[in-house]
């Protein structure tokens, strides 16, 4: 037999836990469009609501809302190239990933016979947070013009600035106060005296194929420009970079790269990277924040927006990336 009063109880309690959910859901909506709406008239005109110190940062600014998060992120992504190609994730405490230090041993076995291990060693990857910051200037009376919109100019000049020191710190940086770059870390896969054709092809070759599948390579303005001139012995050019900018050139069937951050053609350099750099890891500890500095440029009739953040990089896998190196 069926008992109907249950029934009907369960159902009020799902009808309740439904309504309070959507009541719940829109009261989130409402907050998030308070929190933009406050956000945008601090950044104008210095106003501190209750709802705006929610998102208060460590340092006296303030959390940026989603939109203008997702904003700096992408305008970091058009000045960072490691950035597109590594695992980029956020993370609101430092990690601890373990990773094996070298490769298990797989053997035959005798059926019914005694079981053999291979030992391996682990070592840890920690992501830990380095404070990146950039101060950006605006007159009062632009600040003022109700035409200029000073999220947007935020969100492209520190996207640069901060994007161009990142991107540094990704490939070169030594990890203290900052993060550890993947030429740190990465393999050398060939060493030669200058640049030609077959280096290319032993350093493609250097690589294992699981990290060929999603390889790109790296390199600097110099290189490129070397590159650029080389030919195979049919006359065609061995890379030729697409001019428009839209998508990368192809060398070996690879996307090419392009960065000021690497280092020149000289003795000692790591030069040229290749690999899957999706095994750079880059943690993002929480979102940017913004703090308005109203006096410290009021002499000048201006005020100053400071964009900062914490963030961390290194290459959790070295052999997935391999380098060529100029030797003397």
């Amino acid at each position: 037999m069926i008992n109907t009063e249950l029934s009907i109880k369960e159902k009020m309690a799902d009808l309740e836990k439904e309504i309070n959910s959507e009541k719940l859901q829109q009261d989130m909506i409402r907050k998030v469009k308070t929190y933009r709406n406050d956000y945008r008239n601090y950044l104008k005109d210095a106003e501190v609501t209750d709802a705006l110190k929610v998102g208060k940062d460590v340092d006296g600014g303030y959390l940026v809302p989603d939109e203008m998060e997702k904003g700096i992120v992408e305008a970091l992504a058009d000045h960072n190239v490691v950035r597109k190609l590594a695992t980029v994730f956020t993370t609101n405490r430092t990690l601890r990933v373990p990773g094996p230090g070298n490769k298990p041993v797989a053997v035959w076995e005798e059926e019914g016979g005694e079981l053999s291990f291979s030992d391996m060693d682990f070592y840890q990857v920690v992501i830990d947070a380095h404070k990146d910051g950039y101060t950006v200037k605006v007159t009062e009376e632009l600040l003022e013009d109700s035409g200029f919109d000073i999220e947007k100019y935020i969100i492209d000049s520190a996207g640069q600035a901060i994007g161009e020191l990142e991107e540094e710190a990704f490939v070169n940086g030594d990890g203290v106060h900052k993060p550890r770059g993947f030429l740190q870390d990465a393999e050398v896969g060939v060493e030669v005296t200058e640049l030609n054709s077959d280096a290319l092809i032993d350093l493609y070759a250097s690589v294992r194929a699981p990290y060929q599948k999603k390889g790109a390579w790296i390199i600097s303005d110099e290189v490129a420009n070397q590159l650029s001139r080389m030919k195979y012995a049919n006359g065609r050019r061995i890379w030729e970079p697409d001019l428009t900018k839209k998508t990368p050139g192809m060398l070996l069937g690879k996307p090419v790269f392009v960065t000021k951050a690497m280092p020149g053609i000289l003795p000692g350099n790591s030069v040229i990277a290749f690999g899957d750099f999706s095994y750079y890891w880059i943690g993002d500890r929480g979102k940017r924040a913004v703090k308005r500095l109203n006096e410290l440029y009021a002499a000048n009739g201006e005020i100053g927006f400071r964009v900062t953040h914490r963030v961390d990089g290194k290459l959790a896998l070295p052999e997935a990336v391999k380098t060529l190196k100029i030797v003397a």
